[in-house]
């Protein structure tokens, strides 16, 4: 655990640059600069001889920094004192690609200047972090931050992939990639022992070199307790540490008595001020880095709970100096894809860990070396360096994951994580067959605690007699210490000389820097200016829109929702209790997916309060108190709602004489039309009947007694998932429709819960299989633009064209409103939509015909929205709709109470009201410096003088001393 920077510009604010990377390498920290390059090493000393880095060549033409550990170095140079000194000699005999040639965990960048070339790269899965940045010069550093705050912007610095060696020409600035290491996809191997054989070297060869203590993770699960195996069996002593969250906790018992003394364990109770305290020391001391393979909305590592939890341990143990951590990372990814025989036991499974005859046909899958496993490997360093610990990572070994790869796929699915499973069963070793065990450090916490509790078992491990660390931990720390002092003086010397010669050059360099810092100091002033006067001018704007929405809000209206706003807790209205009298149809409740609904905001709009807020039906939200993970969730939900219902209508003794149909609608981007004037005449005792009669009416007229049960919404655009687009043989799949609108949206639809319920069922199921069209559907179903990865839409498009006698549109549009809108023309830039009409265009996502296309088509009438002469149920802002559907709110909100007064209620007042303090302040001011004139002809004199002050241009206002002055002025100019 190191960390390193090299830079071919000249760093004066290396303290701040460093900042996140220095506590990597807290043993010492060494810059030099050669060939107008800058290179900065921390070390953590793990490995042979302390030598200080970075490694340069007697004729000073090559230099090496590198992180990490390289087991193989003394077979590969066998003078080494240490596995870092083995990589110069080794490139000067091997070349660039000596790189592939190395065994172990590492980053290293090394720069040639006679060859003028530099050399970077990673180990196989970049278990070492590494960023690069060709942004006028050359640079890399361990973490990203380094880069970023030497100035070099964020969307120019880049991760180093996995698996590759990068050669740099520092002339040209080409660069050349080359794979560093291949592996081969026969599978032929009838058993494991191969792999366990390589799994016990992995471990072993971890250890041998290690001058301090070394740690794991002990959960109740699989990899942890097989390097738990390794070590016990190699009978070498260890700690092992443990969270109480959501282990087995029996199973944990029997593994401590399994290992006896070889093992110290500690078992941790977290207190809910320690995993406090742990957050926010992550929050401000571990490199920002986003977790990308999740489902849903990224977050940072530091933001993860488990990472907390994980911080607690690395302090435990940095305290007691143990500084060596084997991590099971890595298992998952690789030896079961967190699945088996091809179900998915976690969302981010790639396959379901269901291995094929021919491994071609899926690697490198995405886990291999990005997804999850870029995401926890990162984890595992980031907090780990934070705590100057040193994370290694066996079921990583390039043997070990060769010797998976050779195994059999009768093999590798007879059982999950087939090879790990015979390791542990070897060895009789307790664990829960067939089960994934997660960490979750939220769990079983002890929040009314101050302080964690850690409980210890076999507290002095008896460890072999050839092994130095437990015995002479205090007298290894004091040589350690000696051979510090001793370096740092000789160093020290070095320094002075060096430091010498480049006052000179950094003087020369700093007089450059000023002269550019003053003129960017003076056109930084200026932009200053310009943002404020547009920020004012944009708040002035504001207070105009605000006016008019008070003025509305204010208005009496009649509540169809009480409260007005979602329920905070996220259950259905309570006025359930309603009949139309219909012989069929009860009546109509609406169910949607909005995760936390109640916090979303588009613009200034609470779009989900507005839409529930303007329907008296009972409105469902199957996802207020859930985390979005993903467009499948929301059909899970809205099966499992379904079949509740059915469930609880079967065994109800007051089951109706008729059923409920449901609208299922997407509520981020929808609202409903007041139907007053529609339905306002009928003879509904409640607003919630009269609005269901209506929608049963319209409902009746589409279905018109045939055998068709869903109705779902219509567009005048084929597409889906965002970037999506129908291509031909889809677009023939549809039948000829009456009016433009002959697409399927699946945004909305409406039907008895039992056929709802039969469509939901058969979307999932192909959602989980994905087997017809292969690579085909699978693009189909994938959108680029979307957070949850996938969209569903296409799913119930192909229900729809093999289901024509049970699933029809809404044509006419009734029901659904859609505000997307086309013309019969080609676009102008080239893109071409798939519409009924050819050549086409969209025209709603058009800023230069909005107003046109809105105003020439829509009119608002109190809180109903109509086009042309249509007013249908709802209207739903998908797509190239969204700018018409705000347009929509917009007016809406000007015209109906309840829509101002909820937009009024989330309006950003606050920056309004300084504004005008700001002007009140100024006027107060501006009469205190009139106040001394004796006549208007002199008040007149002193404003022009402070008109010509520049000072006053720029909003600066004159007191005391300064208005004087210009007193003063006038009466000089006078005589």
């Amino acid at each position: 655990m190191c960390s390193f920077l090299v830079s071919s510009w000249l760093l004066t604010n290396l303290t701040y640059v460093n900042f996140f990377m220095r506590p990597r390498g807290p043993d010492l920290t060494t810059r030099i600069h050669l060939h107008n390059f800058t290179f900065v090493h921390n070390l953590l000393h793990m490995t042979g001889e302390r030598i200080p880095q970075p490694f340069v060549s007697d004729d000073q033409q090559v230099v090496v920094l590198y992180n990490g550990e390289i087991y193989n170095f003394r077979s590969l140079w066998p003078d080494s004192a240490s596995d870092g000194e083995a990589l110069l000699p080794l490139y000067l005999r091997q070349g660039h690609l000596f790189p592939r040639l190395l065994d172990g965990e590492f980053a290293l960048a090394l720069l040639d200047f006679r060859q003028r070339q530099a050399v970077i790269s990673t180990d196989i899965f970049s278990t070492k972090p590494l960023w690069f940045s060709t942004y006028q010069g050359f640079h890399v550093a361990s973490y990203q931050s380094a880069l970023v705050r030497m100035g070099v912007p964020r969307g120019e610095v880049r991760m180093v992939d996995p698996n590759t060696i990068i050669v740099f020409d520092l002339d040209s600035g080409t660069i050349q990639k080359r794979a560093l290491h291949e592996f081969d996809l026969r599978q032929f191997k009838e058993d494991s022992q191969d792999f366990q054989a390589a799994f016990a070297s992995a471990v072993q060869k971890r250890v041998q070199y290690a001058i301090h203590p070394m740690f794991i993770g002990l959960s109740s699960g699989y990899d942890s307790g097989a390097i738990h195996v390794a070590l016990v069996q190699e009978r070498t002593g260890h700690f092992a540490y443990t969270v109480f969250s959501t282990e087995d906790m029996k199973i944990l018992q029997e593994r401590i008595a399994w290992a006896g003394n070889w093992t110290e364990t500690n078992v941790i109770v977290l207190s809910g001020p320690d995993l406090e305290r742990e957050a926010q020391r992550l929050a401000e001391q571990c490199e920002p880095f986003h977790y990308r393979a999740s489902r849903g909305q990224e977050f940072l590592v530091s933001e993860d709970p488990a990472s907390s939890g994980l911080s607690f341990i690395m302090q435990e143990v940095r305290r007691r100096g143990i500084l060596v951590y084997l991590s099971g990372t890595g298992a998952d990814e690789i030896i079961s894809d967190y699945g088996h025989g091809g179900k998915k036991i976690f969302p981010h499974s790639n396959f379901g860990g269901f291995f094929p005859d021919d491994l071609r046909e899926l690697f490198p899958w995405e886990a291999f070396f990005l997804g999850t496993q870029r995401d926890y490997l990162m984890k595992e360093e980031l907090v780990a360096g934070v705590h100057g610990v040193e994370a290694r990572y066996p079921f990583l070994d390039r043997m070990v994951v060769q010797e998976f790869l050779w195994l059999s796929p009768t093999v590798k699915n007879a059982k999950y994580k087939a090879p790990v499973h015979d390791w542990l069963e070897r060895y009789n070793y307790p664990f829960r067959s067939g089960e994934k065990v997660g960490f979750n450090a939220m769990h079983n916490v002890q929040w009314h605690e101050e302080k964690s509790q850690v409980y210890t078992s076999f507290a002095k491990p008896d460890p072999k007699a050839d092994q130095e660390w437990p015995l002479c931990v205090e007298a290894a720390k004091h040589s350690e210490a000696l051979a510090e002092r001793e370096w740092a003086l000789a160093k020290r010397e070095a320094e002075l000389q060096a430091t010498e010669d480049q006052l000179n050059d950094q003087a020369q360099r700093l007089q450059e820097a000023w002269r550019q810092i003053s003129g960017q100091a003076q056109a930084v002033q200026q932009l200053k200016q310009q943002l404020e006067s547009v920020t004012e001018a944009q708040l002035r704007f504001a207070a105009l829109r605000l006016l008019p929405l008070q003025h509305m809000a204010q208005r009496p209206f009649r509540a169809l929702k009480d409260p007005l706003a979602a329920r905070e807790t996220g259950e259905a209205d309570a006025s359930m209790d309603f009949d139309t009298g219909h012989p069929k149809w009860s009546g109509v409740e609406v169910v949607t997916c909005v995760s936390g609904g109640r916090y979303v905001n588009v613009m200034d709009y609470p779009v989900f309060h507005l839409m529930r807020a303007s329907t008296p039906l009972p409105v469902h939200n199957v996802c207020e108190n859930h985390e979005w993970d993903g467009m499948y969730m929301r059909l899970r939900f809205y099966r499992d709602f379904l079949e509740t219902h059915l469930s609880s209508s079967r065994r109800s003794s007051r089951e109706r004489r008729s059923e409920r149909l449901f609208l299922v609608s997407d509520g981020m981007d929808v609202i409903f039309n007041d139907l007053t004037s529609i339905a306002g005449a009928t003879s509904a005792a409640t607003d919630a009947e009269g609005a269901s009669r209506l929608i049963v009416e319209r409902y009746e007229a589409i279905v018109a007694g045939s055998s068709v049960e869903v109705v779902f919404s219509s567009e005048r655009l084929c597409g889906w998932g965002g970037g999506h687009i129908c291509s031909e043989e889809d677009d023939a799949r549809y039948p000829p429709a009456p009016t433009e609108s002959k697409y399927l949206n699946a945004g909305g639809y409406l039907g008895p819960a039992a056929a709802l319920l039969r469509i939901l069922r058969w979307v999932l199921a192909r959602t989980d299989t994905r087997e017809e069209g292969g690579e085909a559907l699978r693009w189909k179903t994938t959108a680029q633009d979307a957070a949850g990865g996938e969209t569903d839409q296409y799913f119930f498009k192909m229900y729809f064209w093999e289901h024509p006698e049970s699933v029809t549109l809404d044509y006419h549009q009734s029901i659904f409103g859609n505000f997307v809108e086309v013309e019969g023309k080609p676009c102008h830039d080239g893109w071409r939509p798939r519409c009924s009409m050819q050549p086409c265009c969209t025209v709603s996502d058009s800023f230069r015909q909005l107003q046109q296309v809105f105003y020439g088509n829509y009119r608002v009438d109190g809180c109903a929205l109509w086009r042309q002469n249509t007013l249908p149920i709802t209207w739903h802002g998908n797509g190239a709709g969204k700018w018409l559907w705000l347009l929509s709110l917009e007016e809406l909100s000007r015209s109906c109470p309840f829509i101002a007064n909820l937009t009024v209620q989330r309006y950003p007042v606050q920056p309004i009201l300084d504004l005008f303090d700001r002007f009140d302040r100024s006027r107060v001011q501006i009469q205190q410096i009139l106040r001394p004139c004796p006549n208007s002809s002199d008040a007149f004199a002193v404003v022009q003088t402070l008109l010509r002050d520049d000072r006053w241009a720029r909003g600066t206002m004159l007191e005391g001393e300064e208005v004087q002055a210009a007193e003063v002025e006038v009466q000089e100019e006078e005589a």
